[in-house]
């Protein structure tokens, strides 16, 4: 019997380097997620985790680091705000991404009738239900019950790849 690896082996890089090559490599789209604390302040991050789960109903996940700042608004039954991000959105993203003690400062979000931190410059808002938290190891993966939304599909969406964002190439209508 003859086998076959689909490439050859980097003899210098560990399985954790090739990982995490690949996964630089893989763009994602790029969403930030707003809560409120157990103290009742607001809590958000910046993710690229997000994935539909299903349409029937509607569930979407995501991964979340357990040491994260925001880690502790991220419980069975918490509401979160789940905010697709434009192009143009990038410094909004970096801002989430950033230290924690700089997300809200300023006017760049207000409560909404449930108390949920709202971003204004979000092309799209998903509120939805913690309802599983699946702890991995340092990690856990999040199961979102949407509840309500709105979106408009009018802008180039935020992605992110090798380390910086970007957005897709749009394709003239008469290539497609």
């Amino acid at each position: 019997m003859v086998t076959q690896t689909l490439m050859p082996a980097d003899a210098n890089e560990t399985v954790e380097q090739s990982f995490i090559r690949a996964f630089r490599s893989h763009p994602g789209g790029v969403v930030v997620i707003t809560a409120v604390s157990p103290d009742g302040a607001p809590a958000g991050f910046t993710a690229t985790s997000l994935v539909s789960l299903s349409a029937y109903p509607p569930r979407a996940t995501f991964n979340i680091v357990k040491s994260a700042s925001s880690w502790p608004a991220v419980t069975d039954g918490a509401l979160l705000a789940v905010h697709f991000l434009a192009e143009s959105s990038s410094e909004l993203a970096q801002r989430f991404a950033g230290p924690a003690a700089n997300r809200f400062t300023g006017d760049h979000w207000y409560s909404n009738d449930l108390g949920l931190p709202i971003l204004r410059d979000a092309i799209g808002v998903l509120v939805t239900r913690v309802s599983t938290v699946v702890p991995i190891d340092l990690n856990a993966v999040v199961v979102l019950d949407i509840q309500q939304g709105r979106f408009s599909d009018n802008y180039p969406p935020l992605l992110y790849h090798n380390r910086h964002f970007g957005t897709v190439a749009v394709q003239p209508e008469d290539v497609i």
